[in-house]
């Protein structure tokens, strides 16, 4: 990536939504610029006009476009490690969403009644949702102790 393409997402992604949507409408912006700040609004979920996008920023989800059923996955204890996983899932491309995660977090004497965080996929992506899983809990996403994540 260019150093000015990054120069722009740091720009862009610490301006609150109002002032992005002034840049986009006021600004004489290069084309790399609006594509940019195009960029952020849509992962901020709105359009350049600055409406809501229909589906969200994340793009349309194909199990509710499609009404089918979702099951459970796996149960966690935490709440954290839930949404570790199901950022797994998305990123391996499996519409995963967290159940009950709020619920436990307001109280946390609940979770052995309800027996954890649960994390739904659709039905038809539950086998790849195991695998997914599976190579988490054998450490094939860990990262080195020593990696470089960019600047802190």
């Amino acid at each position: 990536m260019n150093n000015e393409r990054v120069d722009l997402i740091e720009r862009f992604r610490f301006l609150h939504t109002p002032q992005l949507l002034d840049v986009l409408r006021s600004e004489p912006l290069s084309g790399l610029a609006r594509q940019v700040a195009t960029e952020e609004l849509r992962r901020r979920g709105l359009d350049a006009d600055g409406a809501a996008l229909p589906h969200g920023p994340h793009g349309p989800d194909p199990a509710a476009q499609s009404g089918q059923d979702f099951v459970t996955v796996a149960k966690y204890f935490l709440p954290m490690d839930a949404h570790i996983v199901c950022g797994c899932l998305a990123a391996a491309g499996v519409a995963a969403t967290v159940a009950d995660a709020h619920l436990l977090q307001t109280d946390s004497l609940l979770t052995p009644a309800l027996g954890g965080v649960r994390i739904l996929v659709p039905a038809d992506q539950l086998q790849r949702a195991h695998a997914v899983i599976d190579a988490f809990n054998r450490g094939e996403f860990q990262l080195e102790d020593d990696i470089d994540v960019g600047p802190a």
